[in-house]
C-alpha cells in the first residue's frame, strides 16, 4: 500500500513507518522521492522525510540537499546539515575527494549561508569566498554581515584569490567599492 493511499484511507498512523523505510534508501533515491513529495504538494510528508533524514553524516545529507530540485525543500535539510559535526563539514568542503562537483558544492554553500550565515563554519565561508563570482562574494558579505559574523576569513580569502585583479574589477563594476578597497588594503598586508 503506498503512502497516499495510506492517507486517504486514513491510516495517517502507518505514513511515518512507510517513509522511514523509503528514507533508509540511498541519497539519490531520497532525493527523488523528496521531488515527489513536492509534485503531489504533500508539505506533512517532506517535514517527516526531512526529520528521518537527520542523523545522516554531511555527505550523504550534502548529496540529498543539492540533488533535490525545489530549492525550498533543499533548504529545510539545512538544519541537519548544520547540526553535523563542525570537523565534518570543514573536512567536507576542503577535501578534493568531495562527492559533489564545485558547483554543487557552491549551491550547498549558498543554501547554508542563505538559511543560517553566523552557523556556518568558517572553513565553508573561506572556500566559498576563494571562488565564488563577485556578485556571490557580495551576497556572501552582505548575508555575514547581517547575522553580525566575523568577515574577516571571508575577506582573507577573497584577498588571495589568484584572480585578485579581475575580482577587484568587477566589484567596481558592481558598485561594491568599500568592499574592493578593503580587499586591496587587506592583500598588500599579505604583501601581495
Amino acid at each position: 500500500m503506498s503512502r497516499s493511499s495510506l492517507r486517504k484511507g486514513g491510516r495517517d498512523r502507518e505514513v511515518e513507518p512507510v517513509l522511514a523505510g523509503l528514507a533508509a534508501s540511498g541519497d539519490t533515491a531520497c532525493a527523488l522521492l523528496l521531488d515527489a513529495l513536492v509534485e503531489q504538494g504533500v508539505e506533512e510528508d517532506i517535514r517527516v522525510l526531512v526529520r528521518l533524514l537527520t542523523g545522516r553524516p554531511f555527505a550523504n545529507l550534502a548529496a540529498i540537499a543539492v540533488s533535490v530540485a525545489s530549492v525550498e525543500t533543499a533548504t529545510l535539510i539545512v538544519p541537519a546539515l548544520l547540526a553535523c559535526p563542525g570537523e565534518e563539514q570543514t573536512a567536507y568542503f576542503l577535501s578534493d575527494q568531495a562527492q559533489l562537483s564545485t558547483a554543487q558544492r557552491g549551491r550547498l554553500a549558498a543554501l547554508m549561508v542563505a538559511k543560517a550565515p553566523a552557523d556556518c563554519p568558517e572553513a565553508l565561508l573561506s572556500w566559498y569566498a576563494g571562488w565564488a563570482d563577485p556578485a556571490g562574494l557580495i551576497w556572501l558579505v552582505e548575508r555575514l554581515g547581517e547575522s553580525g559574523a566575523s568577515l574577516q576569513p571571508v575577506l582573507a580569502a577573497a584577498a588571495l584569490r589568484r584572480d585578485f585583479e579581475s575580482l577587484r574589477e568587477a566589484l567596481h563594476r558592481l558598485g561594491s567599492h568599500q568592499l574592493s578597497y578593503r580587499l586591496a588594503g587587506m592583500r598588500s598586508e599579505f604583501g601581495l
